[in-house]
């Protein structure tokens, strides 16, 4: 039978799906997370024999079915040795379990569910990732090392500036460009401590990563609601951080990739980016070159998925295997922002138009007004007006 296997395995959680050979899909399974170096191989096999079987029994097939093929998308599989380990590993498991077994990395499954001619796929969630995927899925990547190495622009990133803002101000080390106050709240109410002190207990005896992520939500929401400008300040770095993961990586894709219609695609992953609104000046100044070796991307397209990367994994298996799945790709993702210097002026399906652009550069701050209001000069306050349709950060 024509019928395929695709599990998205990602850091925080997993899906798989059943897929005939017309693009139909036949089953659904969610389940934990399945990184191997967080969990190790024995229980990574144990949660992937999990979610193809549940989605087999969603599909009504028996346990013992053998797909065409079986695509793998992987959290933590990012080489070549790797992926073949993890080949091995389920084909012991499941030795029937498909003619034809592919394993890649989890962000190429999910450049596979949007777009056939690849792109760049940027994740900011509790961590933070960039892949330049071409279009024979080889990769590049830039960042994803954890949080003691790196992480740069992900909810825990976020976080960890907000509080050494903090800080460093308490104890006279660096002052702040915008007042510590509301951030001070945020801290002390979400570790419930008393002294800046207190955080040491949350660092170093009981340390919870996903818990300390979350004090970006309400970063986000004192941007957003309370207009705290050291808030805003802290997405703009981090949407400046993140389009430097693009740039870096942008001269190594292949030429046609940034003069196809829209312009690069940019594959966006994680729950930073429901905060669009608040990184977009500082995304939009990242992807100016900065270096020699940087090139000029004139043209960008930011997509979010809207159907599970377990079917990229699946198209990218019967593509190898010379049997691919019909697909229509217009579905699998949607826009929601494009810039063109070269053309119209930008769109972006997430924030309002005509209300007031915050540009922060170093030291200096300044209100750009976006509609046909005669721009106002503030140099000691900028008012920030909300945006209705922004969406708080939940992490």
């Amino acid at each position: 039978m024509n019928i395929h296997i695709g599990v998205e395995g990602g850091t925080t959680g997993s899906k798989a799906v059943v897929i005939s050979g017309d693009g139909n899909v036949l089953g659904y399974m969610e389940g934990p997370h399945t990184n191997h170096w967080m969990i190790g191989m024995p229980e990574c096999i144990n949660r992937l024999k999990y979610l193809i079987n549940g989605a087999k029994e969603s599909a009504g097939l028996p346990e013992d079915f053998r797909a065409l093929t079986l695509g793998l998308s992987l959290s933590g599989a990012d080489s070549e040795a790797v992926c073949q380990r993890l080949k091995e590993a389920v084909l012991d498991a499941l030795p029937n379990i498909a003619e034809y077994v592919h394993v890649n990395n989890d962000a190429v499954g999910s450049m596979a569910t949007a777009s056939p001619s690849g792109g760049v796929v940027v994740i900011s969630g509790t961590g933070s990732i960039c892949k330049l995927v071409r279009s024979d899925y080889s990769f590049v990547r830039v960042g994803g090392w954890g949080y003691q190495l790196g992480d740069e622009g992900s909810a825990y990133w976020i976080a960890m500036q907000g509080m050494k803002a903090l800080i460093d101000y308490e104890e006279g080390l660096i002052l702040p460009e915008f007042s510590i106050t509301y951030v001070r709240e945020c801290v002390f109410e979400h570790f419930k401590i008393n002294h800046r002190s207190d955080l040491l207990n949350f660092f170093y005896h009981n340390f919870d990563k996903s818990f300390i992520a979350k004090l970006c939500a309400k970063f986000s929401e004192g941007a957003l609601i309370h207009n705290d400008l050291l808030c805003r300040k802290l997405f703009y770095d981090a949407g400046f951080i993140l389009a430097r993961h693009v740039a870096t990586v942008a001269p190594l894709a292949e030429p046609w990739t940034l003069k196809e219609e829209g312009g690069l695609r940019i594959l966006c992953v994680g729950q930073v980016w429901k905060s669009w609104s608040l990184l977009k000046e500082g995304f939009i100044r990242g992807l100016q070159p900065q270096y020699p070796r940087d090139i000029e991307i004139r043209e960008f397209t930011l997509l979010r998925l809207e159907v599970t990367a377990g079917l990229g994994a699946a198209l990218i298996s019967a593509k190898l295997y010379d049997c691919p799945i019909d697909c229509n790709f217009e579905r699998n993702s949607s826009a929601f922002f494009h810039l063109n210097l070269s053309g119209p002026a930008e769109s972006d399906s997430d924030s309002d138009s005509g209300h007031s652009s915050l540009i922060m550069s170093g030291a200096n701050l300044e209100e750009k007004t976006t509609s046909e209001e005669p721009e106002v000069e503030n140099n000691l306050k900028c008012i920030i007006q909300n945006r209705n349709n922004d969406a708080i950060l939940c992490i």
